[in-house]
């Protein structure tokens, strides 16, 4: 996977680009985590900030009971 600073991403293909959610990643662009801008009625990323500003994504392990 390589990220180029000035290329423009849509929400897809950064879920396919880290193998997440679609609805995850939208989640992480409205939260503000990860600044986007409409483009044509389309959120798009930059490259640039996909690599300044991206936390690192971590699934979360559920706890058995005990």
């Amino acid at each position: 996977m390589r990220i180029e600073r000035d290329a423009l991403y849509t929400i897809e293909e950064i879920s396919e680009m880290f193998g997440i959610g679609k609805r995850t990643a939208q989640r992480m662009v409205y939260s503000g985590k990860v600044p986007a801008r409409k483009l044509a009625n389309k959120l798009v990323i930059r490259g640039a900030d996909l690599l300044d500003n991206l936390p690192l994504y971590t699934r979360r392990r559920r706890r058995r009971p005990q």
